[in-house]
């Protein structure tokens, strides 16, 4: 049997030309297998990603939408609680529109999770807390100052500018 030239790889010539793997210490042998899994799902994105601009990257947000109005129930719950001392008709009316649209909100994430990003979940859940809060600040302020009202149209302070005579 004739042996041709592949055969026999112990009695290479040049063993410099041998494709050895190099010795590695210890410490690569521990990072490389993590840095390497680290980015592995990014560097086989081959779609090309318009938010980033850079096919290698993941989409920002993950692809996922915020809820609408999030902000804006956000900040209404935040007024709400500002504006009840303007006689509490500001922060009731606020609080209830805010209350409207986080249950809007609320029904749109339960229907499909996925498709919504938690902070904007987050911004709705707050601010529907903060319209509660708001609400009940501002009914206390309206029973105060028809408190107020009903005390000092019936006389009850008296007559406090009179004379002592």
């Amino acid at each position: 049997m004739e042996k041709n030239r592949f055969d026999d790889f112990e009695h290479d010539e040049n063993p410099e030309e041998k494709n050895i793997p190099e010795e590695k210490n210890e410490f690569e042998n521990k990072v490389e297998p993590v840095v390497k899994n680290q980015f592995d799902d990014f560097n086989s994105n081959s779609n090309n990603n318009s938010n980033t601009g850079n096919r290698n990257m993941p989409p920002i947000g993950g692809g996922m939408e915020t809820l609408p109005n999030s902000i804006g129930i956000l900040v209404m719950g935040i007024l709400s609680i500002v504006l009840c001392w303007c006689y509490g008709i500001p922060g009731i009316a606020l609080g209830i529109i805010s209350l409207v649209m986080s249950k809007k909100a609320f029904e749109l994430y339960e229907s499909s999770p996925g498709k919504y990003t938690e902070a904007s979940f987050k911004n709705v859940k707050t601010g529907k807390i903060l319209a509660f809060v708001g609400l009940g600040v501002s009914a206390l302020y309206i029973i105060y100052v028809i408190a107020m009202f009903v005390i000092a149209g019936s006389g009850g302070f008296g007559n406090s500018f009179g004379s002592y005579y």
